[in-house]
C-alpha cells in the first residue's frame, strides 16, 4: 500500500505562482503516504528529507523536528495574502473570451478562497463593502498603495490611515509650492511675448490668465516637481521644461535628417489627440482585454506595449506603481509613466496571460501593442492593400 502511496519529490519553486497550490496537494500526498508506515520509532523528518529536492532542502537542513520542518515550508511556499486586493480581484473578473460558465464559475470559487471570508452581521458585511469600494476608488494611487500594505483593515482604521496620509501629501506639497510659484512667475529667461497675429492659435487657448494655471504645463496649478512637461522637450521652439500649447518663443527652425525618426512623432505615442488616426487604420485590430472588445494599435516603432489611463478605470484594472520615463520617437522627447498593470488579453482565439502594459496619458488610441507583444510570434503580417510588391 505504501508504494500506492508514496509521494513524488517535493520540487516547486516558492517564487511560483501555483507554489501554495502544489505544496497543499504534496502535503496530503506525504500524510497519506505517512498514515500507512508502521508507527513504532518512525522518524518523520527523515521520510520527509527524502521527499524532497536538494534546493528545497537547503530550507530545512538546520531543522531536526518534523513540526518545525513542516512550519518552515509552509511559510515558504504558503505567500500571506492580501484581503482587500483578493476581493477586488474577485469582484472585478470577468468571463472571458471562449471562458464557459463552468470554467468561470470556478475560477470565481477559486479567488475567493483568499478573501478570508467570515462570518459577518450585517453592520460588519456593510463595513467591509464600503471599505472595498473605498479603496478602489480612490483617486490617489499613492494612497491606494499604502493602505494595501496592510494584509487585512477594518473600515475606521483604513479611514484614519487615508486621512493621515492625505493630509501628510497635503503638508508635503506646500513645501515645494512655494518654490514652484515663484519659478513659474520668474522664469530665469523671460522669453518676449510675440505679436497675437503671429501666435499659434491653439497656444493661444492654453495660455495662463489668472495664474490659476500651470506656465510650463498649462494644466491646473501644481507643483514643479509633479508637472508632467518638467523634462519635455518643447515641439516649437525646441527648448526644455514646457509644453508647444504654453510657449510664447519663436519656433525653432530645425532641419529634418532623412534617417531620423522624428517624422513619426505623431503616430507613435502622441501626447495631443487621443484619437486614433485614420493612416494607421490598417496596422489596428479589434482584441478583447479583460472581458472589453478594445481597438489596438500595433507598433513596431513601440519598444513596449502601453495603455491608456481611461481604459485602465473602464476596465477596472490594478496600477501597479512603477516610475521612469518613455522616449517618445526622439531621445530628447519623454513623458513619465503612471505605473503598469497585469491583464489577460485575447486576439484570433489566442489569449495572452498577465500581459504587462504601461500606462501612458495621451496615447493616440486606447492600446499599443509593441514589440514585446509582437516578438511572441514568429512574424507579424499587415495588408495595407498597396499597388507594389510585398516587402
Amino acid at each position: 500500500m505504501d508504494k500506492v502511496l508514496r509521494p513524488e519529490r517535493l520540487k516547486t519553486d516558492p517564487n511560483s505562482s501555483t507554489a501554495a497550490t502544489e505544496w497543499q496537494h504534496w502535503k496530503q500526498t506525504f500524510e497519506n503516504f505517512l498514515s500507512v508506515l508502521p508507527r513504532e520509532r518512525l522518524d518523520k523528518f527523515g521520510v520527509l528529507t527524502n521527499f524532497v529536492s536538494p534546493t528545497v532542502f537547503q530550507h530545512i537542513e538546520d531543522s531536526e523536528d518534523y513540526t518545525a520542518t513542516i512550519a518552515i515550508l509552509e511559510a515558504l511556499f504558503v505567500k500571506p495574502t492580501n484581503e482587500i486586493y483578493a476581493r477586488h480581484l474577485l469582484a472585478t473578473r470577468r468571463q472571458r473570451t471562449n471562458e464557459t460558465l463552468d470554467e468561470y464559475l470556478q475560477v470565481l470559487k477559486t479567488l475567493s478562497k483568499d478573501c478570508n471570508f467570515k462570518n459577518a452581521t450585517a453592520l460588519q458585511y456593510r463595513d467591509e463593502s464600503i471599505r472595498d469600494a473605498f479603496i478602489t476608488g480612490l483617486l490617489s494611487n499613492s494612497i491606494r498603495q499604502r493602505l494595501l500594505e496592510n494584509k487585512t483593515l477594518d473600515l475606521k482604521t483604513m479611514f484614519d490611515q487615508a486621512r493621515s496620509l492625505e493630509s501628510a501629501m497635503k503638508s508635503s506639497e506646500s513645501y515645494t509650492d512655494s518654490q514652484a510659484s515663484f519659478n513659474a512667475a520668474v522664469p530665469s529667461s523671460p522669453p518676449a511675448t510675440p505679436p497675437l497675429d503671429n501666435q499659434d492659435p491653439s497656444s493661444l487657448a492654453a495660455l495662463p490668465t489668472e495664474g490659476a494655471f500651470c506656465f510650463f504645463c498649462g494644466n491646473n496649478r501644481h507643483p514643479r516637481s509633479k508637472c508632467p512637461a518638467r523634462d519635455a522637450i518643447c515641439m516649437k521652439c525646441q527648448k526644455k521644461g514646457h509644453f508647444a500649447k504654453v510657449c510664447r518663443g519663436k519656433a525653432a527652425v530645425k532641419p529634418v535628417s532623412l534617417n531620423s525618426a522624428a517624422v513619426w512623432f505623431p503616430t507613435l505615442a502622441t501626447v495631443t489627440p487621443p484619437v486614433n488616426p485614420a493612416s494607421l487604420s490598417k496596422s489596428s485590430a479589434m482584441v478583447f482585454l479583460n472581458g472589453f472588445k478594445v481597438k489596438a494599435l500595433f507598433d513596431s516603432g513601440s519598444s513596449e506595449s502601453f495603455i491608456h489611463p481611461s481604459l485602465v478605470e473602464t476596465a477596472s484594472l490594478f496600477v501597479h506603481p512603477s516610475s521612469g520615463t518613455v522616449s517618445l520617437a526622439t531621445s530628447n522627447n519623454v513623458t513619465k509613466v503612471a505605473g503598469y498593470c497585469l491583464t489577460n488579453l485575447t486576439y484570433q482565439d489566442h489569449t495572452y496571460e498577465n500581459l504587462r502594459l504601461r500606462v501612458l496619458p495621451g496615447l493616440c488610441t486606447d492600446l499599443i501593442l509593441g514589440l514585446d507583444f509582437q516578438s511572441k510570434h514568429k512574424n507579424v503580417i499587415f495588408n495595407y492593400g498597396g499597388p507594389e510588391p510585398p516587402l
